[in-house]
């Protein structure tokens, strides 16, 4: 996969994120208000969830004006987080509301699967 170097220096503790379990489901709760969520991925890689967004640059017009202070600006980030176990990766759901990115997985059930022999 182009652009898809996985290491400990190319992820963050930006947004915080909340990894919680149900009875059934795993999910995945990021703080990324004032992101466009047409500018979020989520991707799977092995046993690894990708998290990546950028915030839009300020407005030309915005710039023009005299600002005393700017802290809302715009960046990009990426978050590289290791799946539980339990999370059955095919059932991925992703929404956005109200600035929270809400991932959520159904969890595999515990029943061991019988896996029948054939003659060759």
């Amino acid at each position: 996969m182009e652009g898809f170097f996985l290491g400990p220096t190319e992820t963050s503790m930006w947004p915080p994120v909340d990894i919680y379990e149900t009875e059934d489901k795993v999910v995945f709760e990021m703080d990324v208000p004032g992101t466009d969520p047409a500018d979020i991925s989520v991707k799977i890689f092995r046993e690894l969830l990708v998290i990546e967004g950028k915030r839009k640059e300020i407005a030309e017009e915005s710039r023009a004006l005299n600002y005393f202070c700017i802290e809302r600006v715009s960046h990009g980030f990426r978050r590289v987080l290791t799946m539980p176990v339990t999370a059955n990766i095919i059932t991925g759901n992703a929404t956005y509301d109200n600035g929270v990115l809400k991932i959520v997985f159904d969890k595999i059930t515990s029943r061991m699967l019988q896996i029948p022999v054939k003659r060759a």
